[in-house]
């Protein structure tokens, strides 16, 4: 074998272990590399569900923040505790100025109706008067600007001898917010809401 040739030997046999050596010097890097790698990709899916959560939580805050806005509007519709009695004379007043007849009867109840979130005042009224006329007064009660319901409505003909017609009895329920109840929830504005429409508690 010339020199040559074993000079080409020698330095390929060089080469190999010079490469090995790197090899096995840089194995413990390598396994480190790798662990980095997966560690990003852990971390970017734990990245990615954080902005997610992140988006939730600021759409839900919003959500949150117009309920509240619309329960805070809703419990300005209800009555004040301190106003509640005036809602009877305010029906009497519309009562005569529609022209529905003569006043009979005002029945109020002894304790409120409790809901989970308002107190429900009941009270029977009786009148003697017209159908067009009690129907007048029902369009000016629709139009006060407080939560009130006036339901169990009984026409009942009059046989005197008089010009009212029809003998007239209906429930008057008036809403009074209750500032211990959590106003916060979604069932609040939907009670509120339910009143609002007429609806009975």
């Amino acid at each position: 074998m010339t020199p040559m040739k074993n000079q080409s030997l020698m330095g390929v046999l060089l080469g190999l272990i010079v490469f090995g050596a790197l090899w096995f010097s840089l194995g413990s890097k390598r396994n480190k590399l790798e662990e980095l790698k997966i560690s990003n990709e852990k971390l970017n899916v734990e990245v990615e569900k954080g902005l997610h959560f992140k988006s939730n939580y600021e759409n839900l805050k919003n959500e949150v923040d117009e309920q509240k806005s619309r329960i805070a509007v809703l419990i300005e519709l209800f009555t004040l505790e301190s106003d509640r009695t005036r809602v009877s004379h305010m029906i009497q007043k519309l009562a005569s100025a529609s022209g529905l007849g003569q006043f009979q009867d005002q029945k109020n109840t002894d304790r409120p109706i409790k809901n989970e979130y308002y107190f429900n005042y009941p009270s029977v009224f009786k009148y003697l008067g017209g159908f067009h006329e009690f129907g007048h007064f029902l369009s000016l009660v629709s139009g006060y600007e407080k939560i009130i319901n006036i339901s169990d409505i009984v026409m009942t003909r009059n046989t005197t001898k008089n010009n009212n017609p029809v003998s007239i009895e209906f429930c008057l329920s008036v809403y009074v917010y209750d500032p211990s109840a959590d106003n916060t929830t979604n069932k609040s504005s939907a009670a509120a809401k339910s009143v609002k429409n007429g609806d009975k508690p």
